[in-house]
């Protein structure tokens, strides 16, 4: 299915009315509205759609069942110099994924860097949006978060790691920044999830059945398969990394007792951390970005190959992106923008 062909073109300030609407049916703080609704708009801007508008109802469902609350005990429950963590006590992930990310900085801005992981917590979104906040503050910002058991250990069919995504957003002088923001799986979850809304198959050896064998039936791969780690055992350590970093040293679950956003019933207990590096306290930040300067210059001036018309970066293609789609409007799923103007009037 093409999604030119189904989609209808939103001013971006409209689709966050929009959301920003909804969401103020629920008993949330302005505030956390606003940060929900503008880590969506921001994900949709860079053309993630799978982590934009596309999940509100769900996180919609989520609240339903009380597996998501709109207004959490969030607390520091440990401290020590620069690092912390954080119990989210089950909030909207990307409430509690600003305040840990806020929290990064302001220590990397004291010790030059800041460590603080986030317990009992919900899905985040985007990655790339936390990366980017520490950006915003001359900083390195990464991120990283353990998910649903997707994907197999290299080499298993059986589900035990989930997709696992990590985000690093490097600060440039005159040019964007860099922004690494992927998961550590051949695909997604919820690229698996749409395809099989939308009657599609699946790109070919990125997911396999029961019995380990490669399948592009995502119905398959939703009920009994499992997707593959992106570039073998090499993504499979990641992943793993990813996994206990995030959730074995969070207290938060890991591996198979992590629940999946489509799991309405229950808390879904991820663990996500976030870090702040401070370039300033290394060899200051004007120097550093200059030097970054310097290194994007070096890749965008080198060879591309043959039938490629300039070499990227990572994050270029989301900020070419982003701007059109400022000017022109993001383009929404036509089924998805009747499902939103439709709880735009439900009384929540």
């Amino acid at each position: 299915m093409n999604l030119k062909e189904i989609a209808v073109k939103v001013p971006v300030e409209e689709l966050r009315n929009k959301i920003e609407t909804i969401l103020g049916k629920l008993d949330m703080d302005r505030r956390d509205v606003n940060i929900v609704a503008d880590a969506l708009v921001k994900a949709d801007l860079r053309g993630v759609a799978t982590h934009g508008a596309y999940y509100l109802p769900r996180y919609l469902e989520r609240v339903k069942e009380k597996t998501v609350k709109t207004k959490p005990k969030i607390k520091i429950i440990e401290e020590h110099g620069a690092q912390a963590l954080i119990d989210g006590d089950h909030g909207f992930g990307q409430v509690i994924g600003n305040r840990a990310m806020a929290l990064a900085i302001e220590k990397a801005s004291k010790a030059g860097v800041g460590f603080v992981g986030a317990k009992n917590t919900s899905d985040y979104g985007m990655a790339a949006y936390y990366s980017l906040k520490a950006v915003e503050s001359d900083m390195i910002g990464i991120t990283f978060c353990n998910t649903y058991p997707w994907v197999v250990p290299w080499g298993g069919c059986e589900r035990l790691l989930g997709t696992n995504p990590i985000s690093c957003a490097i600060p440039a002088k005159e040019r964007w920044p860099i922004v690494l923001d992927m998961s550590t799986s051949a695909i997604t979850a919820t690229a698996v999830v749409r395809a099989k809304e939308e009657g599609r198959k699946l790109p070919r050896n990125v997911a396999v059945d029961e019995n380990g064998d490669f399948t592009t039936d995502p119905e398959e791969v939703w009920r009994k398969g499992a997707i593959l780690p992106f570039g073998t055992y090499k993504g499979y350590g990641i992943a793993l990394l990813i996994d206990i970093l995030a959730g074995v040293l969070t207290g938060s679950a890991f591996g198979k007792e992590v629940k999946s956003l489509h799991q309405f019933g229950e808390f879904m207990t991820l663990g996500q951390c976030f870090i702040a590096i401070d370039p300033d306290k290394m060899i200051g930040i004007e120097n550093f970005k200059e030097r970054v300067d310097k290194e994007i210059e070096m890749i965008k001036g080198s060879k591309p190959s043959r039938g490629v018309k300039e070499v990227l970066l990572p994050g270029e293609l989301e900020f070419l992106e982003e701007e059109r789609r400022r000017r022109e409007g993001i383009p929404i799923d036509e089924k998805l923008w009747k499902k939103l103007e439709e709880l735009e009037k439900e009384p929540f």
